[in-house]
C-alpha cells in the first residue's frame, strides 16, 4: 500500500521565516489543486496576477536548484587563493627572517667564544 506524503505541509520542517514558508505552503497548495488561485490571492492578500508571479518564481528556483552540478566543493574564489598564498608568503618571509636572526647570533657567541673562551676558563 503507498505511503501518502505530507504535500504542501513538507515546507513547514524547511528552515526560513514563517512568513516565507506561509507563501509557499499556499503556493504548493495552488499546484496541488487544493486551493484556487483567487484563495491564494485573498489569503496573500494580493492579486492574482501576483500570485502567478510568486508561483512561476518558486518554480524557477526550485528548477534552478536541480540542474546537474559538478560534483564535490566548488571551487575556490581566485582571490582566495591569492590571499591564502600572500599570507603563507608573508610567514616564510617571517620564518626566514627569525632564521638570519638566529644565525647572525650564533655568528656572535662562536666571535665571542673563540675571542673571549680561553679568559671566560681562567676567571672560573
Amino acid at each position: 500500500m503507498p505511503r501518502t506524503t505530507a504535500g504542501p505541509a513538507l515546507v513547514d520542517a524547511l528552515p526560513g521565516s514563517d512568513e516565507a514558508r506561509r507563501k509557499a505552503h499556499i503556493l504548493l497548495q495552488t499546484i496541488d489543486g487544493s486551493i484556487t488561485i483567487q484563495q491564494a490571492a485573498d489569503a496573500l492578500g494580493c492579486d492574482r496576477s501576483f500570485v502567478h508571479v510568486l508561483r512561476r518564481q518558486a518554480l524557477e528556483g526550485l528548477v534552478a536548484a536541480l540542474e546537474p552540478r559538478t560534483p564535490g566543493p566548488k571551487p575556490r574564489a581566485a582571490e582566495d587563493v591569492l590571499a591564502d598564498q600572500a599570507e603563507a608568503l608573508r610567514q616564510a618571509e617571517q620564518r626566514a627572517r627569525d632564521a638570519e636572526t638566529a644565525m647572525q647570533l650564533e655568528r656572535v657567541r662562536a666571535e665571542l667564544h673563540v675571542g673571549l673562551g680561553p679568559r671566560l676558563k681562567k676567571n672560573r
